[in-house]
């Protein structure tokens, strides 16, 4: 009884035979070594993706922080237009109502302060706020007519205008970078002191 449990079954002859287990062939040592040699050149190739991601993402911000410069400049000169001329009617105003005589007072007793120095001096002052903003608002509408958002757009612009349509659309030579930086130091030797004041000494020091 006991030595029928630990007899074998009989085997059916249609059942099939039992699976193997899968068994795998070691690689060629050239294969190995193709292996090991393309595993750092696709990190290599990672990294430098990575790294043109970054670069590109650091060169180009979102459009949120840098909006258009020409309309930047128009609606700011607009709005500063805008607030001089109100205070030049504000001042206007002040000035016509110091002129009126109070009420029970003749008008060939009112004799109102007057400061020739402080009314010339303000006078200055509007007419300046008023020029310069409405120098800001036409210049940025001449910017925005013709699409210039800052000096290389003036550049291609002004290819454009002098030479043809082939010629403007092919990149700057080098005789054109030595014109360009020739112009720019005689800018900075002749224009400098005028206009950066003490700088022109850094500038010069920048340039060598």
């Amino acid at each position: 009884m006991f030595s029928s449990f630990f007899r074998s079954k009989p085997t059916d002859p249609s059942s099939p035979p039992p699976a193997l287990p899968p068994t795998t062939t070691p690689a060629a040592p050239e294969e190995q070594e193709e292996e090991a040699a393309g595993q750092p050149q696709a990190k290599t190739q990672t990294q430098t993706q990575t790294q043109t991601q970054n670069r590109n993402h650091d060169q180009d911000p979102p459009k949120l922080w840098t909006p258009q410069t020409n309309r930047k400049l128009f609606f700011g000169g607009l709005l500063f237009f805008s607030l001089s001329v109100l205070a030049t009617r504000r001042a206007l105003r002040r000035r016509h109502q110091a002129c009126v005589p109070p009420f029970y007072t003749s008008s060939l007793y009112h004799k109102p302060k007057v400061n020739g120095a402080g009314e010339a001096l303000e006078a200055l002052n509007l007419a300046t706020l008023n020029v310069v903003s409405f120098g800001m608002m036409g210049g940025g509408g001449v910017l925005w007519a013709m699409d210039i958002n800052g000096l290389e757009d003036m550049r291609a612009y002004v290819r454009k205008g002098m030479l043809s349509s082939e010629e403007a659309g092919e990149p700057l030579t080098e005789s054109d970078k030595e014109l360009e930086k020739e112009v720019e130091d005689w800018i900075r030797k002749y224009l400098g002191k005028r206009v950066e004041g003490d700088k022109l000494r850094e500038l010069e020091e920048s340039s060598k």
